[in-house]
């Protein structure tokens, strides 16, 4: 944040005998530090002499005692590539167009540094004993497009670099990608929500993906399952929960990495999913974490970065750096690269211009009166700021400086042509009397018994390898790995034994073609299928309070996850007077059970569990599975030692007794008729649901005897229930769309033994 202007101020409201002037640079070589005393010691050096004085400083001399040697010499503090305008020159008029400068000094550059480095890893480069290597290396810039194009030039040669400025990470292509990713799982409902964040580098679709979807809808449902059950963790267990899993499963890392700026992308998208989480804590809410994000973005553009916000560097210190000038005030480092001092803007009358009365300071504005005074004004404080800042880039180099010089375009504004290129009479060069030969004699003129500016033609093609093909002595590879992985440890749940795949409710095709509204009216029956109305339905359950629910309360969570789901107003009402059936529904023959029943403190939702599976055998498995009629796992052998893991969507308690619930919208058929004990029985075994319910009765036995003094399973569980949501009705009570079972406590023991018996469970 250094201002001239708030620096004057300050000196001039400070009496004479309070200024005092460090006279002494610890951070530069002799050499260097002359050098740049050279290149200052001008007449007005910094435009406004009366108040910044340029004072020569010597040097520590703590830096000689181990110089920087380039075999065997010390290199020249200044080393001056000039461009050759002859060749980059579209006319000798107008010299080299910035954009042409900019890509060959960047090349230059890059070419540069990746000599030096080939020298330092072969010993030719040294600061005192120590080999020259990246960490030592900066490269400063003016702004991000400047830095960009340096580490494409880098990239080329294959020099790793990482870029540290001042930019907000909501700059960022991640940051974009980051909320459209937040918008497609907020509303998974919307296609085109949905696949402008499958296009994104999160999954990483495209549209020859999307046009194979169109032949293969098997593969495309699927892909929305996984979008709903994002959606779904996210909704349950926070961002985080959710961001982990879906990087984990869509393998964004190994994608990422495999670009060439995959580094930089990975470290932004880390950064942000931190920021996010940080905010979920004070937003829970979904939709309400997108505003704040798509917020952050448009705030980011005309604002300063927080500490938090701003870019970090990618990986550790032994990298080029690209810093900009402002961020590297107050920092060091052994050789430094200024591949664009050459740039400079002259202001126009008819420009916003901004400049201080010369008396009392003021700022003033002149929003473009076209008054010339005012131009040359704000042209003056123009190169009083930039000669400021090229003297914190020209003093961060301790042993070495090189900068890019020609013909640039526009060059004769820049603040470094400005102490450079003076006629006699002291007054700037014009462009056109400026050539190689003055700028080589106005370099000559800085040298004093030593060569302080070193000037070096750009050659026709710059020698150098890429650096990753430089041979490394052995010791330096990775050593064979000889050992053995054990595979066999994994995290699995009930639906991974089953065969791998999902059997959620909310994912199964239908067996029929669903009945219209037009013949049957709007109802259960014909309410929409599929994972978004599976997943509304279990969201609703989970968000109202079974025992004050009025349809008024209802109205608010029933709209909200109906619109998230994308299912239309119209089925609001419908579905307000289904879920107050269901609330109303016997769940047993004694009449005294009902979810209405059932106060907030005697239920959990979303149960999330975790026990330990020790050596386990499919095998060994199956055979008791069959000893109780109830069919094996299907697939090859299996043996898995790890954990096993699920999510219970109701665990509530009543009479002492505790039950697990489980939330079906399974269409069985058009009728209740189609929701009797022999028809949900077969529903139950077709998608393994018997399967489920062992693993999450064992679950909370387990559970319970490490909670409950002197528990005993036949007392203290009372069973399980799953409540297939379109067969439910208090007509029809608990004989139509309610499923009890308590498996044999005998047969949950066996499959204790099974999975491991010694341990216990994490819910």
């Amino acid at each position: 944040g250094a201002d001239i202007f708030t620096y004057i101020k300050a000196r001039r409201d400070t009496p004479e005998l309070g200024r005092y002037t460090m006279a002494t640079n610890y951070r530069a070589s002799t050499p260097m530090v002359q050098a740049v005393n050279s290149f200052f010691d001008k007449s007005h050096p910094f435009v406004f002499d009366q108040d910044i004085e340029f004072s020569p400083v010597s040097s520590s001399g703590n830096p000689d005692r181990n110089p920087l040697l380039v075999q065997g010499n010390a290199p020249s503090p200044f080393k001056v590539l000039l461009l050759n305008d002859e060749t980059l020159a579209s006319s000798p008029a107008r010299g080299i167009s910035k954009e042409m400068a900019g890509q060959a000094s960047a090349t230059w550059c890059a070419a540069e540094i990746s000599r030096l480095l080939m020298a330092g890893q072969a010993g030719e480069a040294l600061i005192g004993d120590e080999q020259l290597s990246s960490g030592h290396i900066a490269v400063l810039t003016r702004t991000h497009y400047e830095a960009e194009t340096m580490r494409q030039a880098l990239s080329k040669l294959g020099v790793a670099s990482v870029y540290y400025s001042m930019e907000s990470v909501y700059t960022t292509p991640e940051a974009a990608e980051m909320y459209q990713l937040l918008h497609a799982l907020t509303q998974p409902g919307d296609s085109t929500a949905v696949r402008t964040g499958l296009v994104t580098v999160f999954f990483g679709y495209n549209g020859h993906d999307f046009d194979r979807f169109r032949s293969d809808q098997q593969e495309w449902e699927q892909l929305l399952n996984d979008v709903w059950e994002y959606h779904r963790i996210w909704n349950k267990h926070g961002f985080l929960a959710m961001f982990e899993q879906l990087i984990a499963e869509q393998r964004v890392v190994s994608r990422i990495m495999a670009r060439a700026d995959g580094e930089r992308q990975l470290t932004n998208i880390l950064h942000l999913a931190e920021l996010l989480q940080e905010q979920n804590f004070q937003r829970p809410g979904m939709e309400e974490l997108r505003r704040w994000l798509s917020e952050q973005i448009a705030a980011a553009e005309s604002e300063q970065a927080g500490s938090a916000q701003q870019l970090r560097l990618e990986s550790d210190e032994n990298l080029i750096r690209i810093i900009t000038i402002h961020k590297a005030k107050g920092l060091e480092y052994p050789v430094v690269f200024l591949p664009f001092i050459w740039s400079g803007r002259q202001p126009s009358p008819s420009d916003l211009n901004i400049f201080h009365d010369p008396d009392d300071l003021r700022c003033i504005i002149d929003m473009g009166s076209g008054v010339e005074e005012n131009a040359a004004l704000a042209a003056k404080e123009r190169l009083a700021e930039d000669l400021r800042i090229l003297y914190v880039a020209l003093t961060r180099a301790s042993y070495s400086c090189y900068i890019c010089w020609g013909r640039v375009s526009g060059i004769n504004h820049s603040a470094a042509a400005y102490l450079l290129h003076r006629d006699n009479e002291g007054n700037p060069i014009n462009f056109p009397e400026l050539n190689r030969e003055v700028i080589r004699s106005d370099f000559a003129l800085l040298n004093q018994d030593e060569t302080l500016f070193e000037v070096l033609e750009q050659p026709a093609v710059h020698e150098t390898g890429e650096l990753k093909q430089v041979a490394v002595d052995d010791e330096l590879r990775a050593r064979e790995f000889t050992g053995s992985l054990n595979v066999e440890w994994r995290i699995t749940s009930y639906s991974g034994l089953a065969g791998g795949q999902d059997h959620n409710d909310a994912m199964d095709e239908p067996k029929q073609a669903a009945p219209s509204v037009e013949d049957m009216g709007p109802s259960e029956h014909t309410f929409p299928r599929g994972p978004g109305a599976g997943l509304a339905l279990h969201a609703i359950f989970e968000n109202i309070d079974f025992s004050s629910a009025t349809p008024e309360d209802l109205q608010k969570v029933v709209e909200e996850q109906l619109s998230i789901a994308g299912i239309g107003e119209q089925w609001r009402e419908t579905a307000i007077q289904w879920i107050t059936r269901v609330l109303d529904t016997d769940l047993d023959n004694s009449g005294q059970l009902r979810l209405r029943g059932l106060e907030t403190r005697d239920r959990l939702n979303e149960m999330h569990f975790y026990f330990s599976l020790s050596s386990f055998d499919s095998n060994t498995f199956n055979r008791v599975l069959q000893q109780y009629d109830i069919p094996p796992l299907s697939g090859p052998d299996k043996r898995i030692n790890g954990l096993m893991t699920g999510f219970i969507d109701l665990f509530f308690r009543h009479n002492n007794q505790y039950f697990i619930a489980d939330y079906k919208s399974n269409h069985l058929g058009v009728s209740m008729d189609n929701y009797d004990r022999p028809s949900m029985e077969r529903a139950m075994l077709e998608h393994r649901y018997d399967l489920q319910y062992l693993i999450y009765t064992l679950a909370i036995h387990r559970y319970l005897r490490t909670r409950i003094p002197d528990y005993d399973y036949d007392r203290d569980f009372g069973g399980v229930y799953y409540f297939f949501l379109r067969g439910m009705s208090p007509d029809s009570g608990a004989d139509k769309g309610v499923y009890q079972v308590k498996p044999d406590l005998q047969l949950i023991e066996e499959l204790d033994r099974c999975c491991g018996a010694e341990e216990a469970v994490t819910c």
